[in-house]
């Protein structure tokens, strides 16, 4: 992982548009829209209301809204996620809360900068529990979510 960049610390409270370059720790309350290209790091004190576009996140806080990454999503232990994530890799440990959908699968963005599911490829892990599962059908990953 590369040095963080960036970090907003528990004592702040954020309520905008983020858009970041690096890596970003938020370890505090945040409201809004999260679009970078980067990894998104979520501190055990991450309270976090958003939708989140990144290259890749990893939480041990807590998250409302649902993630795209483009690479690589990291539910710590004691990480919880409420919302449906969409990204090659999903990874959720033993001990984290995941309540919504999962897709695992290639994210592409169209010229205006959102996901196309249209041209997406199916072709995801889904780790949980530190046990890897690979499947090729959306309907099966789903059900390992």
């Amino acid at each position: 992982m590369e040095k963080i960049s960036s970090y907003l610390g528990k004592e702040t409270v954020l309520e905008g548009r983020l858009i970041f370059k690096g890596t970003f720790n938020l370890d505090c309350n945040f409201k809004g829209d999260i679009s970078a290209p980067g990894t998104l790091i979520v501190g055990g004190k991450g309270k976090i209301d958003s939708n989140i576009h990144v290259t890749s996140i990893i939480s041990n806080g807590e998250i409302h809204g649902n993630i795209i990454a483009e690479e690589r999503v990291e539910i710590l232990s004691s990480g919880k996620v409420y919302g449906d994530i969409w990204a090659p890799v999903v990874v959720v440990k033993k001990g984290a809360i995941f309540e919504g959908n999962c897709l695992t699968s290639e994210v592409r963005v169209t010229r205006a900068g959102k996901p196309d599911a249209a041209v997406s490829k199916t072709s995801g892990v889904v780790q949980l529990y530190d046990s890897a599962r690979q499947e090729s059908k959306v309907d099966q990953l789903s059900e390992a979510c």
